[in-house]
């Protein structure tokens, strides 16, 4: 009729694309749930308890939970104390 034309391929392509525009949305919503998810966990810092959605509440422990984006992590520190302690028994050897 169109000198060979057939809407078949426009059929096709047409659910290609709207396929993936839903697939787009899905996975955008997945991924800003996740993400609201994970800014609402929370830590105690003093006995490592995870928490959700409770920042400010008091832990068992005693201490408070807090945002673990707020959180800087202990492992840091113990490498940077243990390395001081070398630097320092190193430079003075009556201490040792």
């Amino acid at each position: 009729m169109f000198m060979g034309f057939s809407p078949r391929p426009l059929g096709f392509t047409g659910a290609i694309v709207i396929g993936a525009f839903i697939g787009l949305g899905v996975g955008r919503d997945v991924r800003r749930s996740e993400l609201k998810k994970n800014l609402s966990l929370t830590v105690c810092p003093r006995c490592g308890k995870m928490g959700q959605l409770n920042d400010g509440e008091k832990c068992r422990c005693g201490s408070s939970f807090v945002k673990t984006s707020k959180v800087r992590w202990v492992d840091d520190a113990i490498d940077e104390t243990a390395r001081q302690n070398d630097e320092t028994s190193a430079s003075n050897p009556a201490q040792q």
